[in-house]
């Protein structure tokens, strides 16, 4: 769909990886939408360029897809939980040797720490990963669609009711 980040194809291979790029670069320049400004694609670099030839004239060898490639990058955004209220966090996702890897930023005050996330996983639009936060673990669910993911946050992977939500939007 237009004005969405490419999902499905960055599912279906790692060289789908350029039009994730020119997604990011189309959101910094115009971030507001309205498509791909022409600045980003004339003259083409020669990155873009070789990316785009690349993932026309190859497809994926069987068991080649990496799915996780859809959520790799920084996403901002928020988490709120009753009584603490709403805080800023960022999480960036990587690829670490075939599994999926990241830290989560958050704030207190002009403090701001970086924690590692545990057991990432995202298969079918579904995301889940864990963090400690304050000293304690939370538990992340949710899904995503296109430049946004949003979902609950618990206090432990068992726990039925969820302590609060997040919210993040695509970055870069």
């Amino acid at each position: 769909m237009a004005g969405q980040r490419p999902l499905k194809v960055l599912e279906l291979s790692p060289r789908g990886k350029v039009l994730n790029e020119l997604f990011a670069e189309s959101q910094r320049l115009a971030p507001q939408g309205g498509g791909v400004p022409n600045r980003v694609v004339k003259p083409l670099n020669s990155t873009y360029a070789k990316g785009l030839r690349e993932m026309a004239l190859y497809l994926p060898a069987q068991g080649q897809s990496r799915a996780a490639a859809a959520i790799e990058g920084r996403w901002d955004g928020t988490m709120e939980e009753p009584g603490a209220g709403a805080r800023a966090i960022k999480v960036q996702f990587r690829n670490d040797g075939g599994a999926l890897a990241g830290t989560l930023t958050s704030r207190a005050g002009k403090v701001e720490m970086n924690t590692a996330l545990r057991d990432v996983k995202y298969e079918k639009g579904g995301i889940r990963f864990a963090v400690d936060v304050a000293g304690s673990p939370r538990f992340f669910a949710g899904t995503v669609e296109g430049a946004a993911m949003k979902g609950t946050v618990a206090k432990s992977d068992a726990e039925k009711s969820p302590a609060g939500t997040f919210a993040l939007r695509y970055v870069e």
